[in-house]
């Protein structure tokens, strides 16, 4: 079955997105987390808010150190999963269904972040600025905002035409196909995944096709301080103390803080 939407994901997706991804990328993005919240926010950091959420690993792990999470993310099948992942670890977050670009949450906080590029599933200039605008509404003045995305202008000259990937563990392995396609007029990347999956015995197979819009940093910029941010500092990846950006980073980490 082949898809075409951006970012919604399926229940064996949102079970191979946990399998995949290992505890020490996990552990890093929340040593940065904090590290961010420490130096930068202008007040004490306790409501936070997930734009992205996934499965909810990143909300799980901040929940479990005291601060109140609320996780968004489009999929209901990583909602769910995230959902129960929560029970497992007996932590308490709140999760809900919602997209960046119809962003609805109630409530303030005093940080807010995005991970791993899902900023890049807002496709044009109007849905940004939506969604900044309520970003700047919600965040409470001093604290933070912190956005992830690929650095494109870095990725796209070593990008290959097909990249294969093999990922195993205990009891599963997965074997991903992946092929990208570039819109250069409207600085759109297309990312086509053939993905098997087995587990415990049982082999399931899909497709979907991914699009992410290839922001770039002056735009990002532009839209932060439009919407009420200042003091924006730009990170080449989620590493505390992380050095200067260089022009070869593959990530733009941007944190900003609201005015």
């Amino acid at each position: 079955m082949q898809k075409k939407n951006t970012g919604t994901w399926r229940d064996d997706e949102a079970v191979a997105w946990d399998l995949i991804i290992p505890k020490s990328r996990t552990v890093q993005e929340i040593e940065f987390l904090e590290w961010t919240f420490n130096r930068f926010a202008e007040r004490k950091v306790k409501d936070i808010l997930d734009l992205g959420c996934g499965t909810a690993r990143l909300a799980i792990e901040l929940g479990s150190r005291g601060y109140r999470v609320t996780g968004i993310d489009k999929s209901a099948s990583m909602i769910k999963r995230g959902r129960s992942n929560a029970r497992e670890r007996g932590v308490d977050i709140t999760l809900y269904t919602s997209s960046l670009e119809s962003l609805s949450v109630s409530g303030d906080f005093d940080a807010a972040y995005s991970v791993f590029g899902v900023v890049s599933y807002v496709l044009n200039e109007d849905e940004l600025a939506r969604l900044f605008s309520q970003l700047g509404t919600v965040v409470r003045k001093g604290g933070l905002l912190i956005v992830d995305v690929f650095n494109f202008a870095s990725l796209f000259k070593t990008w290959k035409d097909v990249i294969k990937k093999t990922e195993s563990g205990k009891g599963w392995r997965i074997e991903r196909t992946e092929s990208h396609r570039v819109d250069e007029i409207n600085m759109l990347m297309y990312h086509e995944e053939d993905t098997r999956m087995t587990l415990r015995g049982k082999t399931k197979h899909w497709k979907e096709t991914h699009v992410f819009r290839m922001w770039s940093f002056p735009e990002f910029r532009n839209q932060l301080l439009s919407h009420g941010f200042s003091h924006i500092r730009l990170f080449g990846e989620m590493k505390a103390r992380s050095p200067k950006i260089s022009t070869a980073a593959q990530r733009l980490v941007i944190v900003a803080t609201k005015t």
